[in-house]
């Protein structure tokens, strides 16, 4: 009688635990840089970053160092965080500018990142799929800091 119990019960487990990893899957998808962007990677003329540290801060209309730091966002997926709470510190801040308008603030504190694009997604938070390295963006940020 056990055994045709567990024949019952587990198959059903297995069928609940598939239902529920699929249901975050559709209601979480990974997205892209890109496609939080909410314009495109073409029209983005200008990045300030500013560090979370000190507040310090540099930019640049250099669109091979925009297409370098877009690269590297697109390198990794984001997932909306279930955890919506706002949250203080942050390493690095950037803002993407598309001619004099913000196209998307976006505030990085290790995998965990805070997107506000009022046109596409609003204010949220992700968490990245594959952390940002914080020594990829002190080179970035110092490469821009050394032609001031």
């Amino acid at each position: 009688m056990k055994k045709k119990i567990l024949w019952v019960v587990i198959p059903l487990l297995l069928i609940a635990a598939i239902s529920v990893l699929l249901f975050f899957q559709i209601k979480y998808p990974k997205k892209t840089f890109s496609e939080l962007l909410g314009t495109d990677e073409a029209n983005i003329t200008k990045v300030l970053m500013r560090k979370g540290f000190d507040m310090s801060s540099v930019e640049t209309t250099d669109k091979a160092k925009i297409k370098e730091l877009i690269n590297m966002l697109n390198d990794r997926y984001y997932k909306k965080s279930f955890n919506q709470d706002p949250r203080t510190g942050y390493i690095y801040g950037y803002i993407f500018y598309s001619g004099n308008n913000k196209a998307l603030t976006m505030v990085c504190s290790g995998n965990n990142i805070y997107i506000d694009n009022k046109e596409k997604t609003g204010a949220v938070y992700y968490n990245a799929v594959k952390e940002i390295s914080i020594d990829w963006s002190d080179n970035w940020f110092n490469s821009l800091s050394d032609k001031k």
